[in-house]
């Protein structure tokens, strides 16, 4: 081939100069002797493929023309179609007049602006080989579009065609190696070896690709739309549209994320349900393809070593809509249907299957997780914030322990507390829940770091039963939105050194007589004592006394502790709150304060969260309380709501102190509420018991039972659980 020649020291033009030629071989480059624009798209073997058949050379003679010498003997895909270097660059660009910067689009690197070869010919982005659109080669004269290497190419926007795969004699893979070096090319035809030939043989199949049939499709066919938005994307360079709103990725990221959840849908949704999501002509063609007699059961197996367009077709049209969601909760509520597909065909796989992959984008992983977060178990829903507005896998360092309490703030715990459990199982059950929000931390091992409150089967127990409820939703998010709020270090209290430094006999002897001095009570009774140590400790360290090793009295005792609040008086919370300070400070405390839980305002707390706890008359409390000698039970009987509420109420407003009343001041209230004919109506003819008439005067059943006899009204004798039922 005849032309001007240079070395390193002569400069390329035609637009290359920017290179350099310092970057050039020391050996000569010609210019050649014909020009061929490349095709719009075009990929760089295609267009050398048809300069060689234009000037009539082999395709070894051609690449050592342009400067690739050394590609010429690989038996590979060449390492020039993928990132040329800047030398390769240099020489291709001197020698066709063509610019470097179009030479560099028509390789594969150039899809996805990848700066490494590798990652350019990664499986999930590039075949090894090349579909192809018979009616565009026999349009353009048989060049080849660089888009149809892409792994999801599988439909012709021009032509809306299904690609193909194969030669339609041969049925070979085309471009999966490089034409042999001594053979001139042949744009348009076959290049895998003839099927009759042998050993060394080069002859070639050279059947006209552009005769192959191929599956004509309409317009609006789902497989065009997905094809068209792919190409958009690729065109593009990023999404930013519906679910990647908020955080916009690239379209290799995007690849990435069609790519794992194509394969998820196609290796565990059940055969039937993908077939009703796509269209029936592209998917008779991938049953056609993918069942074999010994493989029927990897009928939705993507990631075969022939996988053909029409299954590409298949996974985008399964795998778009979901990735298409204006929303991440949108998409998961798409995605859901893989799996119950999934239970159906009987590969169930566990969350970790199923937020499977470790490079997908963030929108997607979130649109799993939301997909499987009602299939999931409440710990697994916490520990993948499934309930967040951005679900995410565990982190392994995630740790808030000195910002928990062993039992959690009762402010938090009493809306959630009902049936079936009570509140100080809910308070500690909760605490071990916050430590497993977004932490791979096991059950029993955020049970140890609490100390010896409560137990893993305990807090799945508990756990099962408020993820039953309806509004278990709600708890996950405010379990989720609270453990955020202490990772932040928003918390002034170091719990875990309180549960270590103070001593569960806090309340000495001579602190007890303090107390009881401030407060002009007496220091007589060592029972007392005793209690109010209890909810003294329980106060500073949020650590509940009913496990503790402490509360070794008894079920007498802790029955006594449990009504302690309805005791305690304004005056002795006083003198115990001091005592706590004064405690505090002498161990190294003095910066914290003496109690503290989180703000509502801080988490968006819904309102009915707040309307059991805030809703308590505590003036009327204080009356039923204080005036009328009501125990805590009778008097959350008379005020409508759970004994846990009026504990709780009474320990964050105690009631103050109230001087003896003159004997006969609640007989005389009794009276008054109930006059000896209502007394006889409700007792005699209704026949309600002493208990249920003494709630709705408010006092005790025995000012109730006191008045009967004043009234000369016989008393029934109590009736045995057996008759009651």
């Amino acid at each position: 081939m005849a032309g001007h020649a240079f070395a390193a020291d002569d400069p390329p033009s035609h637009g290359s100069s920017e290179l350099g030629a310092a970057q050039l071989r020391t050996i000569a480059i010609r210019t050649l002797p014909l020009r061929l624009p490349p095709v719009a798209g075009e990929s760089i073997e295609s267009w050398l493929e048809a300069l060689a058949s234009r000037c009539g050379a082999t395709w070894g003679e051609l690449l050592a023309a342009v400067g690739l010498h050394g590609e010429s003997n690989r038996v590979r895909v060449a390492h020039f179609t993928v990132s040329p270097t800047g030398e390769q660059l240099a020489a291709i660009s001197y020698a066709t007049g063509v610019a470097a910067a179009a030479i560099t689009a028509m390789t594969t690197s150039s899809l996805f602006e990848t700066a490494t070869a590798g990652a350019a010919t990664a499986g999930p982005f590039a075949l090894p080989r090349s579909r192809f659109c018979p009616k565009c080669l026999e349009d353009n004269g048989g060049r080849w579009q660089l888009w149809w290497k892409l792994r999801w190419a599988f439909v012709c926007p021009i032509h809306r065609c299904l690609l193909l795969d194969a030669c339609p004699r041969c049925s070979g893979d085309q471009r999966r190696r490089p034409l042999p070096k001594s053979l001139i090319p042949r744009p348009g035809r076959c290049t895998c070896r003839a099927p009759n030939s042998w050993g060394r043989s080069l002859r070639r199949c050279e059947a006209l690709l552009s005769t192959a049939p191929s599956l004509e499709l309409t317009e609006n066919h789902p497989a065009v739309v997905a094809q068209d938005y792919m190409l958009a994307v690729i065109a593009a360079g990023l999404v930013s549209a519906g679910m990647y709103a908020e955080s916009p990725v690239s379209s290799l990221q995007f690849a990435t994320d069609i790519t794992v959840l194509g394969q998820q849908i196609m290796r565990y949704a059940h055969a039937d349900d993908i077939r009703r999501r796509v269209p029936a002509d592209i998917w008779n063609i991938h049953e056609d393809n993918t069942v074999r007699p010994k493989q029927a059961d990897q009928i939705g197996a993507l990631w075969l070593a022939h996988d053909c367009s029409a299954t590409m077709a298949v996974a985008a049209c399964a795998a778009l809509p979901v990735l298409q969601a204006s929303d991440a909760t949108v998409g998961g509520q798409r995605l859901r249907w893989l799996i119950g597909s999934m239970r159906t065909k009987g590969t169930w796989a566990h969350t970790t299957a199923i937020a499977w992959d470790r490079e997908v984008s963030t929108p997607l992983r979130e649109v799993q997780l939301r997909s499987v977060r009602s299939f999931l178990g409440p710990t697994d829903q916490l520990r993948n914030r499934a309930w967040a507005r951005h679900p995410q896998r565990p982190d392994r360092n995630r740790s808030i322990l000195r910002s928990v309490p062993a039992s959690l703030w009762p402010w938090w715990a009493v809306p959630i507390s009902g049936p079936g459990v009570g509140l100080a199982h809910v308070r500690m059950a909760l605490s071990v829940a916050l430590l497993l929000v977004g932490s791979r931390i096991g059950i029993p091992l955020a049970c140890a770091q609490l100390g010896p409150v409560t137990t893993a089967r305990e807090v799945g127990r508990v756990l099962g039963v408020l993820s039953s409820k309806d509004d278990w939703e709600t708890t996950a998010s405010m379990l989720t939105s609270l453990a955020d709020v202490l990772e932040s270090g928003v918390c002034p209290i170091d719990y875990q050194r309180r549960r270590e430094l103070v001593n569960q006999e806090l309340l000495t002897s001579p602190g007890w007589r303090r107390v009881c001095k401030e407060a002009q009570t007496s220091a007589d009774d060592p029972t007392r004592a005793r209690l109010c140590n209890w909810w003294l400790y329980e106060r500073l360290t949020g650590t509940s006394v009913g496990r503790s090793p402490a509360t070794s009295g008894g079920t007498h005792m802790w029955r006594l502790f449990a009504d302690l609040p309805a005791s305690l008086s304004l005056e002795e919370v006083l003198a115990l709150d001091q005592f706590g300070r004064t405690y505090l400070d002498a161990h190294g405390m003095a910066h914290e304060p003496l109690r503290w839980q989180p703000p509502a305002d801080a988490l968006g707390v819904p309102p009915d969260r707040e309307s059991t706890w805030h809703g308590v008359d505590i003036e009327r409390l204080h009356h039923l309380i204080r005036v009328n000698k009501l125990s805590a039970a009778m008097a959350a009987c008379a005020l409508d709501v759970p004994v846990d509420i009026v504990r709780q109420t009474l320990n964050e407003h105690p009631a103050p102190h109230q001087p003896h009343a003159a004997r006969g001041t609640v007989l005389a209230i009794a009276r008054a509420e109930l006059p000896r004919d209502r007394f006889i109506e409700l007792y005699r003819h209704r026949g309600q018991s002493l208990w249920e008439i003494a709630m709705l005067a408010g006092v005790s059943p025995s000012v109730a039972g006191r008045l009967a006899r004043e009234y000369r009204i016989p008393i029934r004798p109590p009736r045995s659980p057996r008759a009651r039922q």
